[in-house]
């Protein structure tokens, strides 16, 4: 049985593992890169800073995902979490069509992405009638921000935003075999919920 307060910010289960000990354990191995679960949560904060003061996400607010198995991935996708905004990752094998519609269809003001998938994200966001913000990450894009550069403002610390359990924690879209694709909205205890009854075993 899993018991969550009411106001709950999924972003916490990193938190637990600080409080748990663990911070200078290392959460994820990429190619060389090491990150602990300490470093995790300070780029988490920072990002989170960062996606609040540089580009003025507010709560509910959306942020679209195009990011690979790197540790950009799990702090652009907490930090969102965070302060209250839905991330949305998405496929990344998919074209510029597609993503215009995730952006069209979520209304969201932020995309995220790796740089490998430079040409696609302009292609998908070029003569929208709302501007979108555009963050490039593991290599830089002449024009645009570089995730790494918001990365090294902000405070190492910064409390979740006060949500309900019952909020929006994350969107991902379905494949879209019969149609459009849709937005499948998860909530901040599903998240939890995916811990103990999947991950854990």
């Amino acid at each position: 049985m899993i018991t969550l307060p009411e106001w709950y910010n999924a972003s916490v289960v990193v938190d637990q593992n600080l409080e748990a000990g663990r911070a200078g354990k290392v959460a994820i191995y990429c190619g060389e890169e090491e990150v602990t679960y300490g470093e995790l949560a300070g780029r988490i904060a920072r990002f989170g800073h960062a996606l609040r003061t540089e580009l003025g996400v507010r709560q509910e607010n959306r942020v679209l995902l195009v990011l690979n198995d790197t540790p950009s991935f799990p702090v652009a996708f907490f930090a969102a979490m965070r302060i209250g905004a839905v991330p949305i990752p998405t496929n990344t094998l998919l074209g510029a069509g597609d993503y215009r519609f995730f952006v069209q269809n979520s209304r969201a003001r932020v995309v995220i992405a790796d740089a490998m998938y430079q040409e696609q994200i302009s292609e998908a966001t070029r003569d929208l009638e709302e501007p979108v913000r555009i963050v490039f990450t593991n290599g830089r894009v002449d024009g645009t921000l570089a995730f790494e550069d918001l990365l090294e403002g902000g405070e190492d610390e910064l409390s979740p935003t006060a949500t309900h359990r019952d909020d929006p924690a994350f969107w991902l879209y379905s494949s879209g075999s019969t149609g459009r694709p849709k937005a499948a909205v998860h909530l901040h205890h599903d998240i939890n919920y995916t811990c103990e009854t999947y991950a854990r075993h």
